[in-house]
């Protein structure tokens, strides 16, 4: 959020990023303890790292000013975790970029194109650390506000990506946020689904991979 992330401490004289992950790693292992596995969200850019310091509903919800500087980042924390649990571990967890990034600004303060271009600068990043990692956009917000719905999958089915210039994205899973409105006595969830699973069904790469609600 805003000046509050511990674990990005800046860059060295050399311009190699300074990260201390030990208290995320230490609540990690406690986490591990439980027999759950982790669920990674990629989300919320260092302040640090952004041009446009803005506090929005959940933070600092800005994309990066330099990609360069946000791969380092994201370099060093999947380094840190496969250092801790190991590669085998780590590639069976599942890795999410943002959270409703839809909901804008409050929690991504840009246009749907520069989320598209940060999800594929993302994910190629995660996929050099971890080749086999299991990868997918951040959960979509279903409400009237969500500033794009399925455009997302278009983009990783057959959209341009961001860093290769070649057709299409990973995506192995996809996920919605529902919220259902119990006040109002009414059952939405098949109408406000619906398009999001045609969407995926219309894409073969797409037809049966995991899909959260």
């Amino acid at each position: 959020v805003d000046n509050q992330n511990e674990f990005y401490k800046g860059v060295d004289a050399s311009g190699n990023i300074i990260t201390d992950f030990s208290e995320l790693i230490s609540t990690m292992r406690n986490f591990m303890s439980t027999g759950y596995k982790p669920r990674i969200v990629l989300s919320k850019v260092p302040w640090e790292m952004v041009d446009d310091k803005t506090v929005n509903t959940y933070g600092n919800t800005s994309p990066p000013k330099d990609y360069n500087l946000w791969r380092k980042y994201v370099n060093a924390f999947l380094s840190v975790l496969i250092d801790e649990f190991g590669m085998n571990e780590v590639k069976t967890w599942r890795f999410r970029v943002s959270t409703e990034p839809n909901y804008s600004p409050n929690h991504w303060n840009g246009t749907p194109e520069e989320y598209f271009k940060h999800y594929d600068i993302t994910v190629d990043e995660v996929l050099k650390v971890i080749p086999d990692a299991i990868v997918g956009p951040g959960n979509l917000l279903t409400e009237r506000v969500a500033k794009f719905t399925t455009e997302i999958i278009d983009h990783c089915a057959n959209g341009t990506n961001y860093v290769t210039g070649e057709k299409g994205t990973k995506m192995d899973f996809f996920a919605l946020s529902y919220y259902e409105k119990l006040d109002k006595k009414e059952l939405r969830f098949e109408s406000v689904v619906k398009p999001y699973r045609d969407k995926l069904n219309s894409y073969p790469q797409f037809r049966n991979i995991p899909f959260d609600i």
